[in-house]
């Protein structure tokens, strides 16, 4: 069944709802049509907010607020499962690749981005970052307006960088790769962060570095568990 086409910066769905409670904010406030800034044929919510001027957000303080929404329930379900091992998998890009790219060591780096010639086939940092995050965003159906699936793109091309730049051995395009990676995956996390009513993540900021001591203890930690499980099968 064919399908008339949606008029320009109308966009169906219940989410953007906002989008005439923006409209409707501004009109009461008896501002000029003139705010409206030229939008894309589909427009986000956030888009819409911020084609308000200054003059209709500060007289309403409430809507700035309101363009950030609650998580979906489907996201929400699947943090409590991958939250921790995203978590695991940040640990492991900020320690132990970066500690790596800084001693420029070749051997390690590879095997920290999963290369096969290391003994590697599936980097930590895939299995415990990037596949939850696409799990996630498979969750959000709206997770290309909210900026998910860009980041999620971004990390995976830092990623690559990378390893380009091991195979000509540009240390410099490594660590701008690995900087390019660790903002883009951090935009989406701040955005899980700031819509959750518990904030799920440590984020990869400047106090990152104060987890140090602990996870240099849970890889002990976990050292231990596997030797002594080992001991009890060999028994």
């Amino acid at each position: 069944m064919s399908h008339m086409p949606l008029a320009r910066g109308v966009v169906a769905g219940p989410r953007k709802r906002l989008s005439a409670l923006a409209l409707g904010v501004a009109l009461t406030l008896g501002t000029s049509v003139a705010f409206l800034v030229p939008v894309p044929d589909v427009v986000g919510r956030r888009e819409l907010v911020l084609g308000v001027t200054s003059g209709a957000v500060l007289a309403s303080p409430g809507l700035a607020h309101a363009e950030k929404e609650p998580l979906v329930p489907p996201v929400v379900k699947d943090l409590v499962r991958v939250a921790p091992q995203i978590q695991e998998g940040l640990d492991y890009f900020y320690f132990d690749l970066q500690d790596a790219i800084k001693k420029q060591d070749l051997k390690e780096t590879r095997k920290c981005l999963g290369a096969a010639s290391e003994g590697s086939y599936v980097s930590p940092i895939e299995k415990n970052v990037l596949y939850p995050l696409q799990q996630l965003s498979t969750s959000n159906p709206d997770a290309e307006e909210d900026g998910w699936l860009g980041a999620i793109r971004t990390f995976n091309r830092g990623m690559e960088e990378m390893s380009e730049g091991l195979d000509s051995l540009e240390w410099k395009k490594v660590e701008k790769a690995w900087s390019k990676a660790k903002d883009s995956v951090t935009v989406m996390l701040n955005d899980i962060n700031e819509r959750a009513d518990k904030p799920p993540f440590v984020v990869l900021s400047d106090e990152y570095e104060n987890r140090r001591a602990q996870y240099i203890q849970e890889k002990k930690d976990a050292i231990k568990f596997r030797n002594m499980r080992a001991n009890m099968v060999m028994r």
